[in-house]
């Protein structure tokens, strides 16, 4: 009997959608030509910064083949924008996720980075921004950043210095991590000096943006 799906008002389909037809499944590899195409016309978009052309062109190279063999029935629900692989490639060699424990990474530093554990809050966020740029994900960039204030209040030994070297660690991050989905964790203990710095910092900042 042929596989059918029930109307659903989010996926627009027939009850009557017969998902036994076969399908065209897409080419593994463009030609050369496609591809240099391709490459040409990314190398003269206008309103790429150098990281997005970068990541852009690797994608593209990345796009060009297919290692994970889909059914036909599978096929059919990505031809129909039923399932979207949301732009993140179709050769998952890095993950979309990750939490790394920064917790761990503060108290025993990296060998493979050369950091020793931070012994104050200018080594300590020095150590947060190496870091976050070696996490891999299909951005290139974290999404996730830490519990900032339970990370940073230890190094905290004066409150205005903390305020200046915590802005300038978010400010980073606001600049290069172009993701809409990257966050951090702050709480419960919003007395502190890290919370308190990290959340009227945000609250700045969107209101900034909301101009």
């Amino acid at each position: 009997m042929p596989y059918r799906i029930k109307q659903h008002p989010y996926f627009l389909l027939s009850a009557h959608t017969d998902l036994s037809v076969p399908v065209p499944r897409p080419p593994n590899k463009m030609s050369c030509e496609e591809g240099d195409n391709m490459v040409e016309q990314l190398l003269k978009k206008h309103g790429l910064t150098y990281r997005q052309r970068l990541f852009s062109l690797a994608r593209e190279a990345e796009n060009s083949i297919a290692p994970i063999q889909l059914t036909e029935r599978a096929q059919w629900f990505f031809t129909n924008g039923i399932i979207s692989d949301m732009g993140e490639g179709k050769a998952p060699y890095r993950p979309r996720y990750v939490v790394p424990d920064y917790d761990t990474f503060l108290k025993q530093g990296s060998k493979f980075l050369l950091i020793d554990p931070p012994s104050n809050l200018f080594e300590a966020v020095s150590a947060l921004l190496i870091l976050y740029h070696h996490v891999p994900s299909v951005t290139g960039l974290p999404v996730y950043i830490g519990h900032l204030d339970r990370l940073l209040e230890p190094y905290i030994e004066d409150e205005q210095e903390a305020e200046k070297l915590i802005q300038m660690l978010l400010t980073q991050v606001d600049r290069t991590i172009s993701d809409s989905f990257c966050h951090c964790d702050i709480g419960p203990y919003f007395d502190q000096a890290a919370a308190k710095t990290v959340s009227q910092y945000l609250f700045d900042l969107q209101s900034e943006y909301a101009r």
